[in-house]
């Protein structure tokens, strides 16, 4: 059934790569953006709501800084466990993800350009300052920025450590890093916020919103089965303006359609999805996300230039 590549085009929870043809250039927090900000800015940190696209937006980032900078993107989510992250699994990782693009730029640096060997370092941000000065050394394509994204899954006191441990590398190298929106809001704020620049990603206006939301929509290259067009407006009022729960309500409605063995989806299809995603939601707050979403509006408040 049609319906069913319509479903699988859809891939709400996959974030864009920086050259994806489908991404959708946002007109606050864009990926374009934050690489101006990456080139005037040794450290920033991103936040923003799950699901507003903070890893698309990253690395479009690293996208547009590749001409003037080593961008040095590291996803910490899907290289690592990030439930079992301590800092220095951080660091390391940044160490692993510059070491294997430094081999693809072609400027090999440690172990294979040197005849002594590997020296050893007490800590491993240590280990990462000697590659970066390395990479410095080789390289006439500016200075090294590490994009450093899935911090903000980890446990708050992990990210807390490893942002205040990245700040050590001072204006030798650029940092910027996905947190937990609880690090720069509150008591504590004050530690993270003056080694740190804040970018904030947040939901588009409503105005602003509904043009960027169906043109992600359209971009996934497959028309809407019969019956949808007049439901896409009510899936973004229900969004709040936020891309995966956009996509996620149309896919579900889908799937309730597909379900039932028909290529059109009704009003009674959309309810469905809007149950389940309001269920769903529900328990997600049961488990103490309504701090989350006061924290997310303190940011909303927050100056962010």
């Amino acid at each position: 059934m049609e319906i069913r590549k319509f479903v699988d085009a859809l891939q709400p929870n996959r974030p864009l790569t920086g050259d994806d043809g489908r991404y959708v250039d946002r007109s606050i927090g864009s990926g374009r953006e934050l690489a101006h900000w990456a080139l005037r800015e040794p450290r920033v940190v991103a936040v923003g709501p799950p699901g507003i696209g903070k890893s698309t937006e990253l690395m479009r980032a690293a996208k547009e800084l590749q001409p003037s900078a080593i961008a040095v993107l590291t996803p910490l989510d899907r290289l690592l466990d990030v439930h079992q992250i301590q800092p220095n699994d951080v660091f390391s990782a940044c160490c692993e993800q510059l070491a294997n693009l430094t081999k693809k730029l072609g400027f090999v640096t440690w172990p294979e350009d040197m005849s002594a060997e590997r020296p050893s370092f007490e800590h491993p941000l240590d280990e990462l300052l000697d590659l970066v000065r390395r990479t410095d050394n080789k390289s006439r394509q500016g200075r090294v920025i590490f994009l450093v994204d899935g911090l903000e899954k980890c446990d708050e006191k992990v990210s807390r450590a490893a942002l205040l441990e990245l700040s050590r590398l001072r204006d030798e190298v650029g940092v910027i890093v996905t947190a937990p929106a609880a690090l720069v809001t509150g008591p504590m704020a004050f530690t993270v916020l003056e080694e740190f620049r804040l970018f904030s990603i947040r939901a588009l206006p409503l105005t602003q919103a509904a043009p960027f939301l169906r043109t992600v929509l359209e971009r996934r290259g497959v028309g809407l089965p019969p019956g949808m067009d007049e439901l896409v407006q009510a899936a973004i009022d229900l969004s709040g303006g936020i891309p995966r729960i956009f996509l996620s309500l149309i896919k579900s409605a889908a799937i309730y359609a597909d379900l039932d063995g028909r290529d059109r989806v009704t009003k009674e299809d959309f309810n469905a999805a809007a149950d389940q995603h309001r269920d769903s939601h529900r328990r997600v707050l049961a488990q103490g996300d309504v701090e989350l979403m006061n924290t997310m509006k303190m940011i909303n408040q927050l100056p962010t230039d």
